[in-house]
């Protein structure tokens, strides 16, 4: 039991390492789609994408995905119950994703 729970803190403490802040790279491919969001916005998403998605599953790489297909993707969890997030949650996790897939494909935000 232990040694699942010692196992279990690695894994997330490698996921977290894998998974850095937002940068002002990530912000600006988020301020092209969506002018309003801010760096406290993404920063908000990153802690989310962590603790709530982190806590039920494995983290998906953000690149894994296009930056266009996360909105639908956070959606379908929402309307699946398979998160609970309040609007300025879901948002800010979006932002979050959106922006680490566009930098991470390299600004691109579909295929």
């Amino acid at each position: 039991m232990r040694l699942a729970a010692l196992l279990l803190a690695l894994a997330g403490a490698a996921c977290a390492a894998a998974l850095p802040p937002p940068s002002a790279a990530e912000v600006s491919a988020v301020k092209s789609r969506d002018p309003a969001a801010r760096a406290e916005n993404l920063e908000h998403g990153h802690a989310l994408y962590l603790g709530k998605c982190g806590s039920c599953h494995v983290l998906i790489e953000p690149a894994r995905f296009a930056a266009d297909d996360w909105p639908a993707k956070v959606e379908r969890m929402l309307e699946e119950k398979r998160v609970h997030l309040d609007t300025d949650e879901a948002r800010d996790l979006v932002r979050y994703l959106v922006g680490a897939s566009a930098v991470a494909r390299g600004g691109r935000g579909d295929g």
